[in-house]
């Protein structure tokens, strides 16, 4: 019985502190987007300006390659021959302090079921990863359908984990591109896509089904042009 007590006392404090927390996070993670999607425009707008005077120099593949790259090419190497760096949510930014502290109180709150830190990491942009010979990303999307103009965002989770270096889905993939075309010599880039299932959908927000798959492939065919490698290219004939 005092056992029980005892879970009770510790119980209902971090009941009350996790709801606290809860509340507070909407309105800083609206906030942190606000400045992630200028962020973005920005970045974009500025590598643009830097890929065309020049001042980016492109990297040295070959230096993230274990062996010797060249001649590996000249053989003939294969794609399902080959393993990558990758990263996970790749468009993750740190998380503001009340989505830290929001998984503080859930981990009190479920006797450590849930990790406090859960929310302490970060991803830095994509156009840094691949600088740093980062050659696999793993991105979620979700879908905005505002009366039939559908876009796609890049978000862990809305209203709770929303940071992101890459809220524009099509941004994020003209970045790849300027990057590809920087450094024509890159071994191949792969893009791992998660459509995610909402949990608080932010408004307009709408579940992913195949007529947005459809809108999908038409952004990344408009994005990537030739440089997207699909499933018939590798089947070929």
């Amino acid at each position: 019985m005092i056992k029980r007590l005892g879970y009770i006392v510790k119980f209902l404090p971090a009941l009350i502190s996790t709801v606290v927390a809860f509340a507070s996070v909407f309105s800083a993670s609206d906030a942190r987007l606000s400045e992630e999607i200028a962020e973005q425009i920005q970045r974009i707008s500025d590598l643009k300006q830097a890929y065309s005077s020049g001042e980016i120099a492109p990297v040295d593949e070959a230096s993230f390659f274990d062996g010797n790259l060249e001649a590996e090419l000249e053989a003939g190497i294969k794609f399902n021959e080959l393993s990558f760096i990758a990263t996970h949510n790749s468009y993750q930014t740190v998380s503001t302090d009340t989505t830290k502290k929001l998984y503080r109180h859930l981990s009190d709150l479920t006797f450590g079921l849930v990790k406090p830190n859960k929310a302490d990491f970060e991803s830095e942009t994509l156009t840094d990863q691949l600088n740093c010979g980062i050659r696999s990303f793993e991105i979620d999307i979700e879908v905005f359908d505002r009366d039939g103009d559908i876009s796609f965002t890049c978000m862990h989770s809305p209203n709770i984990e929303m940071t992101t270096s890459c809220y524009d889905f099509a941004l994020a993939m003209k970045e790849i591109a300027m990057w590809s075309d920087n450094n024509p010599d890159h071994l191949p880039i792969t893009v791992i896509i998660e459509p995610k299932e909402t949990f608080l959908p932010l408004e307009d927000m709408k579940k992913f089904n195949i007529g947005y798959a459809d809108e999908f492939d038409s952004v990344l065919r408009k994005t990537l042009g030739e440089k997207l490698f699909t499933p018939d290219d590798m089947l070929r004939d």
